[in-house]
């Protein structure tokens, strides 16, 4: 017994969700019932506004009822816009004179209005407002009980006995009928929001789990890049990455790979180029070396080329290519290549040599005399040592 009660309170207090579930779609609900609210009412307000003044100079009625509703439901509208967003409290008491507003104007014209007729006008507004604001049943519900009960009195004080119980019963059940409609609508809407918040929160984790992914990845590529430039520099040339096809497109060319070649940045390498390495490689050089090359990627080793690369200014370099072969995350080969300035690798080790050359000379130049030096030294050394005759 206790179960089935709490899952009645709950579906009449939450929409059939438990309280805490209810509360984390409160402000998407109140954002739904306020847009609803906004545009309803302001179409509300327009009708009734418009009705009145036709009733008033075409048809010959009081127009006060209609103009003074359509003031309401505009004044509800603005109030919507102005004061009730982000407000709670201010939404609901906007939803209760809204339902207040409705039920007023419908009995009125169903009862007063045209006493002999059945009530149509108002057994569509209970229909149509309890689907329209669908928030907890349990206010539905009470405001229906109210409306209805007011409708009854005034459709016996104003109807004649008989068309008053057809009106009674035929707004009883529709009644009924609305409350049972705006009943399972508001289970699935609050389901639907529920829903909806908890895949809103996934893809935000989803999104969180990206943003911190794409940051590693920043991080990774930047560490990357130092350590390609770092090594660049001592080994005097520039890194690549190439795809694996007949012309060795670009898929990464290093800062300074670009300057090596004596272009300003990657990109202007890339324009130049094509975007493609072979067109920058000296045609003979190329078919000499590529399939040595290959031959090695086939083997799954390192390759290794040497030849003749155009710079910017027309004159040729040579360098020395080394790499591997590695597939990406799609499964295609790339070539990982550190390119290497063997023009000013000579000339480094031209002047290394000569270095060593330079020191090798100066160090038997001046041990010749320097034995000299250490062997006199001895002698007076000696000579001080012994006694004086």
């Amino acid at each position: 017994m206790g179960i089935h009660t709490e899952r009645l309170r709950n579906f009449l207090l939450y929409s059939g969700l438990t309280r805490d579930e209810f509360n984390e779609i409160r402000e998407t609900y109140h954002n739904s019932n306020i847009s609803i609210l906004r545009f309803v009412s302001f179409c509300c307000g327009i009708l009734s506004i418009g009705f009145g003044t036709i009733g008033a100079y075409y048809l010959g009625r009081d127009p006060e009822v209609y103009l003074f509703s359509g003031i309401i439901y505009l004044l509800i509208s603005t109030l919507a816009v102005t004061v009730a967003k982000g407000r709670y409290f201010f939404e609901r008491a906007l939803s209760y004179l809204f339902a207040i507003t409705s039920y007023t104007y419908g009995m009125h014209i169903s009862t007063v209005g045209v006493p002999n007729s059945i009530a149509v006008l108002y057994i569509a507004i209970i229909i149509l407002v309890p689907i329209i604001f669908n928030e907890r049943p349990i206010i539905q519900l009470d405001l229906m009980i109210v409306a209805c009960i007011i409708f009854c009195i005034f459709a016996f004080k104003y109807k004649d006995p008989e068309i008053a119980k057809i009106d009674v019963a035929d707004v009883t059940v529709f009644a009924l009928a609305s409350i049972a409609v705006s009943s399972v609508l508001d289970k699935n809407k609050a389901k639907g929001f529920l829903n909806g918040k908890k895949l809103t929160d996934k893809e935000k984790a989803l999104s969180d789990a990206l943003s911190r992914q794409e940051k590693d990845h920043l991080e990774w590529q930047k560490q990357l890049d130092l350590r390609m430039r770092t090594v660049s520099e001592a080994i005097h040339g520039g890194f690549k990455i190439s795809r694996n096809d007949p012309e060795f497109s670009f898929v990464l060319v290093s800062e300074q790979l670009a300057k090596l070649f004596g272009y300003d940045s990657p990109k202007d390498l890339m324009e130049a180029s094509g975007g493609r390495m072979l067109n920058l490689v000296n045609r003979e050089d190329a078919r000499r070396e590529i399939p040595g090359a290959m031959a090695a990627v086939e083997a799954n080793e390192m390759y290794t080329m040497h030849y003749r690369i155009k710079c910017k200014d027309g004159s040729w370099k040579n360098v020395e290519d080394r790499g591997p072969l590695i597939l990406n995350e799609k499964g295609a080969g790339e070539f990982w290549s550190f390119i290497i300035d063997q023009d000013l690798l000579a000339e480094l080790e031209a002047a290394n040599e000569a270095k060593s050359t330079f020191l090798f000379n100066m160090s038997h130049d001046i041990r010749t005399p320097m034995n000299a030096i250490l062997g006199y030294s001895k002698l007076i050394k000696n000579q001080i040592s012994d006694p004086i005759l």
